[in-house]
């Protein structure tokens, strides 16, 4: 007799949590199954670990600037072995509270792949079954390794892999220019290790305007050598990897493969559930209520092919589990764009990119070569470019390559979510000394080219408006 509920949650990763959190205000009949390890790909083998190491590499660096400056005189080594034992401590605690998490679910939680038998029943590998109203498939994604490359597995780690190593090899190709792969690979250069960068791509990180992405090359280029457009090519030699691209090629120890995620569907038997699927074999469904075509069932997370950060997952869990009981399901905005490469200079992308946006634009920038904060902390790189409609001066988007562009990234992300102009952004405070006065500058130059009637005179509302 198959076990009967009201929804079934396929994937125990941030959004099959996060949805949880919504069906419980719907129903107390629910399941939540996941075949394991727990631990959300963030917490285990993504965010976190990475940026512990990020941090470890970038603390060394501030560490070789002081010896610069004769103002730290010890030798400034690092004990690679000791810092992989410190990424998996600080990653232990963080998949500890997601693992915490799903212990206190008791009976509403079993550890088993899941697997389609038709739709509404689903089959688990501990023998049990499970029939359910709605399903939601939240299975998450696994790093690709192109199956070309299967004959150098044995040097060849992911994201998945990585932080597993007991120490750093010394030579290391990182193939992939995304937002890890930079990371990783600027950490390890940062921690000594010769790294050289790959990418078919022409431009890194997720950026598109041409000329942050030219500052952002110059000073990233500054740790370790990126080659974009790369066609590259694996062999053997010796105990070493060739890499060649083009004329050139590169002996290393080690590859750490970053060229993208796949959905974790193999398992799932997805014919079963007899829901039209897409030419990359995934169920056809509907972003904004993430149900799938014609079926009980909704995506959410990684699985989903669309934007794999933990937010926009975290989102896709809401509305999947919010709708997942809706008689008719309610359509939900999304939130601004945002992606951010946690490299030095960080690279953000915010709302609409240059490319994309119809109306007339004004573009405001700023380099951060002589701004004051960026040279205090020895970090004056990079570019911010932010755009405006000239016609009303509404903020639609921005690129930036900058220190502390996180910040900056989330400052314009805000703003764009509540509308707001340029002219409107300028009567905020900008404190002195401020990475953020970077952004003042290129806001007063986007409103110099509007063609909108603005206010003369300081940027602060007037008394008797």
């Amino acid at each position: 007799m198959p076990r009967q509920v009201d929804v079934a949650i396929i994937g125990a990763g941030t959004a099959g949590l996060t949805a949880i959190k919504e069906i419980k205000n719907l129903t107390k009949n629910y399941l939540l199954i996941d075949r394991g390890p727990l631990g959300t790909t963030c917490s285990r083998v993504g965010c976190m670990p990475s940026k512990v190491l990020l941090q470890v590499a970038h603390d060394l660096s501030r560490v070789k600037v002081l010896k610069a400056l004769n103002i730290y005189q010890g030798d400034g080594t690092i004990d690679l072995s000791e810092a992989m034992k410190h990424v998996r401590k600080l990653r232990d605690y963080f998949v500890n509270f997601a693992v915490e998490e799903i212990k206190e679910m008791g009976d509403h939680f079993i550890q088993a792949e899941a697997s389609f038998l038709s739709p509404g029943r689903l089959k688990l590998d501990n023998g049990e079954e499970v029939e359910a109203k709605a399903i939601i498939i939240a299975t998450g994604s696994s790093p690709v390794i192109p199956k070309e490359w299967d004959k150098f597995k044995d040097r060849i780690v992911t994201t998945d892999s990585l932080f597993e190593l007991k120490t750093l090899d010394k030579s290391w190709a990182v193939i992939g220019m995304g937002p890890l792969g930079l990371e990783m690979g600027q950490a390890m250069a940062l921690l000594g290790c010769d790294v050289h960068g790959f990418d078919k791509n022409p431009m890194l990180g997720g950026l598109k305007d041409e000329i942050v992405h030219s500052e952002a090359l110059r000073s990233l280029q500054k740790s370790f050598p990126i080659h974009l457009k790369a066609d590259v090519k694996l062999s053997r030699i010796g105990s070493k990897i060739r890499v060649s691209w083009g004329d050139q090629h590169r002996d290393v120890d080690r590859i750490l493969a970053a060229v993208g995620r796949k959905a974790n569907v193999g398992s799932l038997n997805l014919k079963a559930a007899r829901c039209p699927l897409d030419e990359k074999s995934l169920p056809v469904f509907d972003p904004d209520t993430m149900k799938v075509k014609d079926a009980a069932i909704f995506l959410a997370g990684d699985m989903d092919g669309q934007k794999m950060v933990l937010h926009e997952a975290a989102d896709d869990g809401r509305i999947a589990g919010f709708n997942a009981l809706q008689e008719h399901p309610i359509r939900f905005k999304r939130k601004v764009k945002i992606g951010i490469t946690f490299s030095s200079p960080n690279l953000c992308t915010v709302g609409q990119s240059l490319k994309d946006i119809k109306e007339p634009v004004a573009i405001g920038e700023v380099s951060f070569t002589k701004q004051g904060r960026s040279v205090i902390m020895d970090e004056n790189e990079g570019m911010l470019r932010v755009y405006a409609d000239k016609k009303t001066g509404l903020i639609l988007g921005a690129e930036l390559a900058a220190p502390s562009g996180e910040h900056l990234a989330h400052l314009l992300a805000h703003a764009i979510g509540q509308k707001q102009k340029v002219q409107e952004l300028l009567r905020f405070p900008f404190y002195h000394p401020t990475v953020e006065e970077g952004l003042r500058t290129a806001l007063r130059k986007a409103k110099k080219q509007l063609y909108c009637k603005v206010d003369p005179g300081p940027d602060l509302d007037r008394c008797d408006a």
